[in-house]
């Protein structure tokens, strides 16, 4: 289960109560996992799908040290950036994992791209927009404190910059692909994929948010791996070539 903090969980527990009250935030009773529903293939044998979210987040540090204390699993908005005037100081870093289950171990990746929605910033009145960060890594299914600083970077970005390409419930569709490695041997068994948000500027006394939708989108067009062939019996030989 994902952990919620070091010490204190009662002090952060009010705030967030304090945040749905506001409009905020909005936490969510439960989710399905959203795993792969495969497209048909194309001419060259590549395959699409696009699937949502399986789990989201935010992880926060409140102490500046680099390292998270908080994790904040299934709200309704992840939050980006520093000191929200609800939660207190500390940066907040989006987390957001996708379900890989159905694409075949040993698939190449040809690309992938990721989908945000802003749902709303703070200022709200003047947001004064700010890059935002894209770190990828192996996920687990799950939020919790090693998301944030987990990753290596994929991309950086200012909101509502590029184009949606006709994504339905996106501001941004971003190139996110790596290496074939990213999203196949890294994730191994469990076959998730994190991605985590940083604001890219690193500054304790800023106070801008984004505060980004859970529905968020990943798009990968993979080479699926090639079926193994089961070597034929010595009955199935005398069979075929009699």
């Amino acid at each position: 289960m994902a952990g919620f903090g070091k010490s204190n969980w009662s002090r952060h527990e009010r705030l967030a109560s304090h945040l749905v009250t506001w409009g905020l935030l909005t936490i969510l009773p439960g989710w399905a996992p959203s795993s792969i529903e495969a497209a048909p293939r194309s001419e060259n044998g590549d395959v699409t799908v696009r699937v949502d979210a399986a789990a989201w987040g935010f992880v926060g540090d409140s102490n500046f040290d680099g390292m998270g204390d908080w994790a904040y699993p299934m709200f309704g908005s992840v939050v980006v950036g520093w000191n929200h005037p609800g939660l207190g100081r500390g940066e907040y870093r989006g987390v957001y994992e996708f379900d890989l289950t159905g694409m075949p171990v040993g698939s190449y990746i040809v690309s992938a791209r990721l989908g945000l929605k802003v749902s709303g910033t703070n200022p709200l009145l003047n947001p004064n927009l700010f890059p935002v960060s894209v770190y990828e890594a192996p996920g687990n299914g799950q939020i919790d404190l090693g998301d944030f600083s987990s990753g290596r970077l994929s991309t950086t970005f200012v909101p509502f910059l590029h184009p949606r390409d006709g994504w339905p419930f996106s501001d941004d569709v971003l190139d996110v692909t790596l290496d074939n490695a990213s999203l196949c041997s890294d994730c191994g068994g469990h076959r998730f994929v994190a991605y985590v948000l940083r604001p890219f500027i690193r500054d304790i006394n800023d106070n801008r948010n984004y505060l980004y939708a859970r529905t968020a989108q990943l798009e990968v067009t993979y080479t699926p791996a090639p079926t193994p062939t089961k070597p034929l019996t010595w009955g199935e030989l005398k069979t075929r070539y009699r």
